[in-house]
């Protein structure tokens, strides 16, 4: 951080750019993007990179927005009045040494299957998502694994 002026007793550490990792954090790591006026919509598009896993909590006016990211699973806090577009990162996910290397993929949003649309390099949920009493859940599985457990 850097401080508003030389020498204390009149030293800060408010400036904007003290605190500009945590823009950076929220909105391009976890990737937590206001898409409305008030955060009455958003979307949540990780960017993780080789970080295995981000935890983020973010206070909006409509309430607090929590985020656990890991690759192919994405766990979104939905405050009750707001929506949200949830998306993975399906390139990273086929990229990586894991069973679902190479296989079509499908999203599965509390463990049912949910439409998808292609937004660059993530796989997004095709229509908003609402608040649940537990957070939302969103995965990424081969479409084998999806039709193995009914969800084709």
């Amino acid at each position: 951080m850097t401080t508003e002026s030389l020498g204390a007793p009149h030293a800060t550490m408010s400036h904007p750019w003290g605190t500009s990792p945590v823009g950076a954090i929220a909105h391009g790591v976890v990737g937590v993007q206001q898409t409305a006026a008030a955060w009455a919509t958003f979307t949540v598009k990780p960017r993780l990179a080789t970080l295995r896993f981000a935890n983020l909590t973010l206070p909006t006016i409509r309430g607090p927005i929590s985020v656990a990211a890991a690759p192919g699973r994405l766990e979104v806090g939905v405050p009750c009045n707001t929506q949200a577009t949830l998306c993975l990162d399906a390139v990273a996910v086929a990229a990586a040494e894991t069973p679902l290397s190479g296989a079509l993929l499908r999203l599965l949003l509390d463990g049912e299957r949910v439409g998808a649309v292609v937004d660059g390099r993530h796989l997004c949920t095709a229509a908003p998502v609402g608040c649940a009493a537990a957070p939302r859940t969103l995965r990424l599985v081969a479409a084998t694994a999806a039709a193995d457990a009914g969800q084709e």
